[in-house]
Order: C-alpha cells, then structure tokens, then sequence
C-alpha cells in the first residue's frame, strides 16, 4: 500500500541516518550475489542494512532494492570507496537511501543496536582484515541478522559460542551460507499502552532502561502547535508508534480546528527508520495499543477498532460492532475496549483480537486489566470480572469509593484515588484477587 508522506515527515525520513551492510569486495569473474535470496533468507522487510568490502557497490545498491531499507556498504581502501560511488552516482542511486564510506572493520562507526542486518558475501576475508565476530553483535540491534557467506564451519561454531541464535544454513547464489540472529535480551521490556501497561503503572519492567548516556538518533518535527493534542507513543516488537500534529503552529488551544491535520508514524525503535506514515483523526491517550505485529488503534472518526500491520500500515483486521471505540487495551489474545465519544462511555467490550468475536460486553465504567482479570468501577460497584468470560469473580459496593478513580493495577494489588485532582487525596490499595481493602494512606498528593 502506497502512502503519501506529509512535508513535514519528509523531513523527517531524511534526518534518519543510514542502513548498514557488510560485504567484500567482488572480484573480476565472480557472479554477482542475489540480493533478493540474501534478504529474503534473512526475512527482514525494513531497517538499517550494513555491507562491509562493498566491492564496485552492485550488491549494495541491489540490496536497497529488495526492501524498505537505508543500506551503507564500507571499504577498507578508500579507492575502492571512490569507484563505488562513482557506479552508483552513474545509476543515479547514490544519496539518502544509499551510500558507501571507507572505514576500518576492526571498529565499525555505528552506535551499538543500530543495523537490522549486517551481509558479509566473503567472511573469511573480511575476518582477516580485522573484523570480529563480537564487533557484528554490537551494532546489531536486538533480533537482527547476520547474512554471511561462504559458510565456514569453525565461524559457525564460534557464532553459536559468541551470543547468536538460530545459527543454520542458507543457500545463496548456489553457495552455503550462514544465517545467526541477535537475540532480544530477556531483561528488556515494551510499552504497549499510553501508561506502559493495561494496568496503567506508568512503570516498565525493563532492567536495563536508565538515565540517557548519549543521542542514539534524531527524527522531527522540532517545533508543535502546542502541548496539546498531547503526542501518543507506543512501542513494541522493535518498533516505535508515536501521533504527529501537523496542524499549522498559529493556530492555538485544545481543539484542532477545521482542517488540521493529525497522522500516525511508526519507526524502527532502533535507527528510527521511517516506516509508514498513516493520516488518523484525532488519538485520545488511550486510542493506541502495540502487541507484536500488530497496532491497534482507529483510522476514522468515530471508526471501528482496527489491527494495522505493524511492519506496513496496511489495515489487517477491522473489529465490527466496535464503532466509537475510545479507549484500547490489548492483554494477550483479547482487546478490551471502551464504546463512546469523549465522557459519553456507553459500554466495555472484550473482543478476540484473532477472530473478531465479540467475547462479552459489561455496563460502562473506568477500567483496567491484568493477570487475568479486568477491573470495572461503574457508578454503583467496585467489580473483578474474569477476562475471558465476563463473569463477575468479585464486587465490592462502592461505599466510601464513590469518588474514587482506579490508578493502577500492579502484582494483585489494584489502586484507587479518592478525590484526584483536587488538592490532597486519599489512596486505596485492594486485592485484585478478592477486592478486599488492603490498606489507605490519606493526604496523598499525586494524580
């Protein structure tokens, strides 16, 4: 599906910086690869793709047309560089998407998780100019894939010892290759919904997040309307989906005026390669929802909840009977939605994100789900419904919780905020289990 990129993520597809791949050099009388069994054996779509020993850059340049990618080949000898780009300016190829540099293998110039896929077509010679295996895995990101040729069984072995995974072999071209992956590190996590979780504890489980050390890349716009209509982002699967406001700066306030224009942008977490850009009505906070390849979210006032392919945009599922979806949350195999515009919520559905059947629906109220179970405040009752059927497992009268809001759901503890945001409030703590209170801190400030 071809989209129409706005101006403004012209510019910023252009900021991005370049697809990494390793190659060498093509000698005199030696066939040219076939770029597309190399990335169709690597089965990447889209990225960073690095080519070391770019050789006269025919490689290079094929491997950009076989996918959405921003490939760099690099050479050792800066002559080499020169006849490269020479070819590939001749073609009219050369530029943004494509580019060739001189540098050396034993320290190649990218940041670490950067290149969705590295392609060595002669890895013993690449070997001996001074590249290492351990060098590969760094600028890799999570997930991404060496491509390497011809195959040699004691680089096999050490690609198996040295971190990667499902090392085998590929046919290329009539030659045995080696196909390894990066692994994704177990103590990573995603941010699936506006608030991290469908529980919305704005905390992620991911060990190795910290203060930020250094700029991994950039990508616009660098000046909005104002701050709101707030951007939404979500990541997951290794990529990121965030809400641009196109609308002209001059125009001021909440409300997006007549004509304005709001798009979806989804990029690759890592390099922040363009994806897809998607025109989208206005997204509430929690009008988005990342789970594998799929995001879930709505392409149309007062539209259906629809699957968009993670990896293209393209419309993969259309959730019927979901019209006026305005709040999204997907717990495994099931969506959980609220039906209504703006404050007026007028029912929560639990649709099977496969099929598209409807799994029950319940009277409308604030909600949040986890491990199991979705919790329901309605104007009457405090509720625990069992995720999969709807069946009440639980209902506490809401009494002194009248006022109250539920906050978050974390490890079978559920909270509610009394009187938020309005100065000084009391915070509840309840069993997500049973919903017996567990205990109260009054004059907590907070939202």
């Amino acid at each position: 599906m071809d989209l129409e990129e706005p101006p403004m993520v012209r510019q910023m597809g252009h900021m991005v910086y370049l697809i990494l791949i390793c190659c060498c050099s093509v000698r005199a009388g030696e066939v040219v690869l076939p770029a597309d069994q190399i990335v169709k054996a690597a089965d990447i779509q889209s990225g960073v793709v690095i080519h070391l020993g770019c050789g006269d850059g025919s490689l290079t340049s094929a491997l950009a047309e076989h996918g959405s990618f921003l490939v760099q080949g690099l050479a050792k000898d800066a002559s080499t560089v020169e006849q490269a780009r020479a070819n590939l300016q001749a073609g009219k190829r050369y530029g943004v998407q494509l580019s060739v540099d001189h540098s050396e293998f034993s320290a190649l110039p990218y940041a670490n998780n950067l290149a969705n896929l590295v392609v060595i077509d002669n890895l013993a010679s690449a070997l001996k100019s001074g590249l290492k295996l351990s060098e590969i895995q760094r600028v890799l990101c999570p997930n991404g894939v060496l491509m390497a040729g011809p195959e040699a069984e004691q680089v096999k072995a050490g690609l198996a010892g040295g971190g990667f995974q499902n090392v085998t072999s590929v046919t290329v071209g009539g030659q045995l290759w080696i196909r390894a992956q990066k692994p994704k590190p177990k103590d990573t996590g995603e941010w699936n919904h506006w608030r991290c979780n469908a529980g919305d504890n704005p905390v992620t489980q991911d060990a190795r997040v910290g203060y930020p050390k250094q700029l991994h890349w950039v990508a616009g716009p660098n000046l909005t309307r104002g701050h709101k209509p707030a951007t939404v982002a979500v990541s997951a699967g290794g990529r990121l989906f965030y809400t641009v406001d196109e609308t002209y700066t001059f125009f001021e306030g909440e409300d997006l005026p007549e004509g304005s224009r709001m798009t979806l942008v989804a990029r690759n977490a890592y390099n922040g390669k363009l994806l897809w850009v998607k025109p989208v009505p206005p997204i509430e906070l929690y009008n988005l929802a990342a789970r594998g390849r799929f995001l879930f979210t709505i392409v149309k006032r007062d539209g259906p909840c629809v699957a968009l392919d993670a990896e293209t945009g393209a419309v993969a599922r259309t959730y019927e009977g979901t019209e006026k979806a305005a709040a999204v949350k997907c717990v495994g195999g099931i969506l959980l939605l609220a039906i209504g515009s703006g404050r007026h919520c007028t029912e929560i559905q639990a649709v099977d994100v496969e099929s598209g059947k409807q799994l029950w629906k319940q009277k409308p109220g604030n909600f949040l789900a986890g491990d199991g179970r979705v919790f329901l405040n309605t104007s009457g009752a405090l509720l625990g419904l069992d995720m999969k059927t709807g069946q009440t497992v639980w209902r506490k009268e809401q009494g002194k919780f009248t006022r109250c809001a539920l906050s978050a759901y974390h490890d079978g503890v559920l909270m509610l905020m009394e009187n938020p945001g309005r100065g000084p409030c009391a915070l509840h703590a309840c069993s997500g289990q049973d919903g017996r209170q567990l205990w109260t801190r009054t004059e907590a400030l907070g939202n």
